[in-house]
């Protein structure tokens, strides 16, 4: 990976730990997700089993792709799943903690994610 790719990355999480009005929709933070790491399309489906409550995608889903649980604190798990070039398993595993933990993705969340 260049040093460019790594930047992209890093400033992509740093926008993601930051204000919750970082983006307009889940679609907007996962088109956002996929340019900073060189991805065709991505996922997020939350809580991860059962019925989902927010599901957002860029695109189908092919199978297989990289998926890596996304925790959020005090509710269930989340699933992130990934398609594209990743190369780099850990960085996205990353990208998924930090996703989960993000005022972006508990807003997404809304009342729901309170009330879980």
């Amino acid at each position: 990976m260049s040093d460019r790719g790594v930047v992209s990355r890093v400033a992509f999480l740093h926008r993601l730990l930051g204000p919750a009005d970082g983006w307009t929709s889940g679609r907007a933070l996962l088109t956002d997700f996929c340019a900073a790491f060189g991805l065709r399309d991505a996922g997020f489906r939350w809580p991860a089993d059962g019925p989902a409550v927010v599901v957002v995608e860029t695109g189908p889903a092919p199978s297989p792709v990289f998926a890596a649980a996304v925790p959020v604190p005090g509710v269930a798990d989340g699933r992130l799943w990934a398609d594209g070039p990743v190369g780099d398993d850990e960085f996205l595993r990353l990208a998924a903690v930090a996703l989960g933990h993000s005022p972006a993705v508990r807003k997404l969340l809304g009342p729901a994610a309170d009330q879980a």
